[in-house]
């Protein structure tokens, strides 16, 4: 059951701005909050995911010494229950291999600016589900500079009941993402240079040592 309406009552005191109300799906809610939104920079967050701590810090100090319009960094996967499964480190961004392969990030460790959001029309509406991955790729394709954060930001969690594996979502997901794939590169990208990229992306996650860690992990756990 979401809890998240008696959740922000409890905090009313702590929680600048807050509003529950019908939408036209979740696109439609995030793009009405951020419409609130008077930072710089933005996120948002599923109430099952989590940031972690320091994550907030590590962004901002990131943006005020290099700048930038997307940052991204390492993720954890964890059960329902909360406890880690999984680890993983992102690799450095390589923008022609991201625009074939799309980009291989986690959506709630990864921030972007007010100008980028602004810039490219904030999230599609029309599509329920993988309207992240749509933002995503469509950013790669505007002047952008994407930023890489070697800290672990946040937590994916993988559970029976999320969005992704209920029945009807999935359904919906296939068909957003027939859309998406008929607007961008990597779907026009001939299979050779698929297989070539995707190469190339593991090669850099096994000389970055992402592959190392993610192996060492699986097995000491």
């Amino acid at each position: 059951k979401d809890r998240t309406r008696s959740i922000l009552k409890k905090y009313d005191d702590k929680i600048k701005y807050w509003k529950s109300e019908p939408d036209k799906g979740q696109p439609n809610a995030i793009n009405k909050g951020f419409e609130k939104a008077s930072g710089k920079i933005l996120t948002f967050l599923n109430s099952d995911d989590l940031l972690l701590p320091e994550s907030v810090r590590y962004v901002v100090d990131t943006w005020e010494k290099k700048g930038g319009d997307i940052f991204y960094g390492n993720y954890i996967f964890i059960d329902k229950d909360g406890n880690k499964r999984e680890i993983f480190k992102v690799s450095p961004y390589v923008r022609l291999i991201w625009q074939i392969i799309t980009p291989p990030i986690s959506q709630p460790g990864t921030f972007f600016t007010r100008k980028i959001f602004d810039q490219v029309g904030g999230l599609d509406e029309e599509l329920q589900y993988a309207f992240d991955l749509d933002f995503f790729v469509k950013v790669l394709y505007s002047d952008t500079k994407y930023v890489r954060i070697n800290k672990y930001l946040s937590a994916f969690r993988k559970h029976d009941e999320q969005k992704g594996r209920l029945g009807e979502w999935a359904r919906v997901n296939n068909k957003n993402r027939e859309i998406i794939d008929s607007r961008y590169l990597y779907v026009r990208t001939k299979d050779a240079n698929k297989s070539f990229a995707l190469m190339a992306h593991k090669l850099i996650q096994l000389f970055n040592g992402n592959s190392i860690v993610t192996l060492a992990y699986r097995i000491f756990k």
